[in-house]
């Protein structure tokens, strides 16, 4: 059975990856820590803001860009998720890049968000 804990930061993991694949912001407030930040290679972020600017251009290069948690494991103030982010890039090709971040939340929210994945499997616009 899951904790109540466990259930609050799946529920704000559900958000961002909803953010992600949406571009609906209502729930950011709700979502992110005012001070967040973002650490993945070439695409950091320090502000809840910075993170719409990041989607908005996600979705400006791969208009058809979606975001697919997998396994998720939750310890104390940390949520880990294993996923895939799929596009359709110049060449007219689906591409995919997998990866995995780690969510560290302060009062219900995320805070931090570490991502790692292969730079070099980003497609080009």
């Amino acid at each position: 059975m899951k904790s109540d804990n466990e259930e609050g930061l799946r529920s704000q993991v559900d958000r961002l990856f909803s953010m992600y694949n949406t571009l609906d912001f209502s729930t950011l407030e709700a979502t992110l820590t005012s001070d967040f930040q973002r650490t993945a290679p070439g695409m950091n972020v320090s502000s809840a803001a910075g993170m719409i600017d990041l989607l908005k251009g996600l979705h400006q290069a791969f208009p058809d860009y979606h975001l697919e948690g997998h396994e998720r494991s939750f310890a104390e103030n940390l949520a880990f998720v294993h996923w895939t982010a799929t596009a359709t890039a110049g060449d007219r090709k689906s591409h995919s890049v997998v990866g995995i971040s780690m969510f560290e939340f302060r009062d219900g929210k995320i805070a931090r968000d570490i991502t790692y994945f292969d730079p070099a499997t980003i497609p080009v616009p």
